[in-house]
């Protein structure tokens, strides 16, 4: 395959093979070091030379034979020559190959040169011992054990937390399913009537999941499994999820199109293709998509967008925030189709923690449209899935195992209200307001998806080309304070360059949203009133109890009635640690200590201080150490 790329003077292209390490007692034979040789280097810009993609070894393996009644124990054949056939003649091919790769360099930085090294794909280069053909009393071959030489072919593997994984070569590439997905027993069953014209039982179909199932556990290694975005040897990674297994190498020289990562990506059900990104295109081409006026709600936005396409977290909530008709859902389903499209873009609240994180697992984005409310419980669940934790569950069908389910999403909610209340969650949120839409500006649906998909492919390389400069940029970045989110807070600052934007321009409208958050906060919150005129009569310490009883007279009926008002001490201290960061800005602060008495009882001090928190920063925040 030959493409044209016209390229700095100098830029090369750094791509590493996957690094896999069997186990010890692995039996097989396992290259991990082929690099391809010869590989061409990049042409300046003024020369247009032809870049051809260098075509890896091909190796076949012959299956047993077992037409002379051996056990076809023997090992397949690993090197060019063809091996025994079976009884059928059959001989499965080895391919591996790689696409010539298209490199877009961010407009501005160091050219990018170095070597890039190529391992053949994993399923073709990695091969266990056959399994013996086991015959029944009749001498036929039994179905479990005929599944399981069919799935010979398949790379067996497992991920950190032993689930069992396998990589198959289909007509377009390669795929990656659990073992006991229903994809690869599809696959499988496939095999199964390809070389039979019959149908496995459902009994051999589960012996033989099983069997492959330890295979890929005890002899297959260790690798990472991941969901639209990936991270390698500080490269990142995108999945287009399209026909032809295309991914996106973003390298801090710049992005291109590749069909060789070495990641392995899995593709949940509901994901859609992103469209082939094209260079040279604008970030200022979504803003005729986001119903967003707000100078800084602008910057979040793409703030967020670029989070999101970052292999890891922190990532921050977006809380979209308008009236009736002011494209919240449009904004949230524009937000999703740029990173990561799906069946359904936008969905309903789950009903507890356990579905929000089997979602997350499912997909690269959350996005939660119409709420009403927030429940503490949601609250809890979401800020786990901002800034990183499991959950653990009982597995299905077992008394003792548990499964572990564990994953960091950037997270959309929309909603007329403010949804995020609770200052832990406001805390991880971007929240921006959407203006109403005057009828002279609106669009139909089938225009405004139909300009969107056409400038769809230049926003995407837009984004690519930045997230590319922040990689290169993001080493140097030292910001003066570090607020909440920092490692999201460095990473936009090292993106500033390739957005345009001044330094510390982004830090200015960090803080101002952070300010705006904690006023929703403060409203929302029954406890803000009464202590703020408590407080005025002078410093007070005392015990939780004794606090209720102090500020229940001070509120209305409604207020004490309502379930979200404190009915007990202990429920008045949690809401008041809760409360303190919203409270430490205006000058009180609330501290929890334990009195020198002999009872050692909890006591609660209110009192007057500085006003610390987020403050207004000055010229040099978010300017980078050099």
């Amino acid at each position: 395959m030959t493409t044209n790329s016209n390229m700095d003077a100098g830029l090369g292209h750094a791509h590493m093979g996957q690094q896999v390490v069997p186990p010890n007692d692995y039996a097989g034979p396992f290259d991990t070091n082929n690099k391809a040789e010869g590989e061409p280097q990049m042409n300046a810009p003024e020369t247009n030379h032809s870049v051809t993609a260098m075509s890896a070894p091909v190796a076949t393996v012959a299956l047993p034979s077992i037409a002379d009644g051996s056990d076809g124990s023997d090992d397949w054949s690993t090197t060019d020559e063809i091996g025994p056939a079976n009884r059928l003649g059959k001989v499965v091919p080895i391919l591996a190959g790689q696409k010539a790769h298209q490199v877009h360099p961010p407009t501005s930085g160091t050219p990018f040169d170095s070597q890039r090294a190529v391992s053949p794909k994993s399923g073709a280069a990695a091969k266990a011992k056959s399994i013996p053909n086991v015959l029944s009393a009749d001498g036929k071959e039994k179905d479990s054990d005929r599944l399981i030489r069919l799935a010979e072919p398949a790379f067996l593997f497992h991920n950190h937390d032993q689930e069992a994984f396998a990589s198959v070569e289909v007509e377009r590439g390669e795929e990656t399913w659990a073992v006991r997905s229903n994809n690869f027993k599809h696959w499988l069953t496939h095999q199964f009537f390809m070389d039979s014209q019959g149908a496995p039982s459902a009994n051999a179909m589960k012996e033989a999941i099983g069997v492959l199932e330890a295979k890929a556990k005890f002899v297959g290694p260790t690798i990472r499994v991941f969901t639209r975005v990936a991270e390698h040897e500080g490269n990142v990674y995108i999945d287009l999820a399209d026909e032809d297994r295309t991914v996106v190498e973003i390298t801090p020289a710049g992005w291109g199109l590749v069909d060789d990562a070495p990641v392995k990506f899995r593709r949940a059900k509901g994901m859609r293709a992103l469209p082939a990104p094209v260079a040279d295109g604008s970030i200022d081409e979504l803003r005729p998509f986001l119903n967003v006026h707000d100078e800084t709600d602008w910057m979040l936005i793409v703030a967020w967008l670029l989070a999101a396409l970052r292999p890891h977290g922190p990532y921050p909530l977006a809380a979209l925030h308008g009236e009736h008709g002011s494209a919240k859902t449009t904004t949230a389903r524009v937000l999703r189709a740029l990173v990561d499209p799906n069946l359904a873009p936008v969905r309903s609240e789950p009903k507890d923690g356990r579905d929000l994180m089997i979602a997350a697992i499912n997909g690269w984005m959350i996005v939660l449209d119409n709420l009403s409310k927030v429940a503490d419980s949601l609250s809890d669940a979401l800020c786990r899935l901002s800034t990183g934790g499991g959950l653990g569950t009982r597995k299905l069908h077992t008394d003792t195992d548990e499964t572990i389910l564990d994953a960091q999403r950037p997270v959309i909610l929309t909603g007329i209200e403010e949804l995020a209340t609770r200052g832990d969650l406001l805390d991880r949120s971007l929240v921006i307001n959407l203006p109403a839409i005057h009828s002279s500006e609106r669009k139909t649906e089938r225009q405004f998806w139909a300009e969107f998909g056409e400038a769809q492919p230049r926003i995407l390389g837009a984004l690519l080309t930045v997230v590319a400069g922040a990689l290169r940029e993001e080493p140097s970045v030292d910001l003066l304070h570090l607020p909440r989110m920092a490692d999201f807070a460095v990473w936009i600052s090292a993106a500033e360059p390739g957005l345009g934007w001044e330094r510390g321009a982004f830090m200015k409208a960090f803080i101002e949203n952070r300010h705006r958050a904690n006023e929703v906060a403060l409203e929302t919150s029954f406890l803000t009133t009464p202590v703020l005129k408590l407080i005025e009569r002078g410093p007070w310490t005392g015990t939780a109890e004794q606090l209720l009883h102090l500020l229940e007279p001070t509120v209305p009926d409604s207020v004490r009635r309502n379930p979200e008002w404190p009915k007990t001490a202990r429920g008045l201290a949690g809401a008041l640690r809760r409360l303190n960061p919203n409270l430490r800005p205006l000058g009180v602060e609330i501290s929890f200590d334990r009195d020198n008495g002999r009872q050692r009882t909890r006591v609660i001090t209110i009192a007057r201080q500085a006003p610390s928190g987020p403050s207004a920063p000055s010229g040099s925040v978010g300017a980078p150490a050099r």
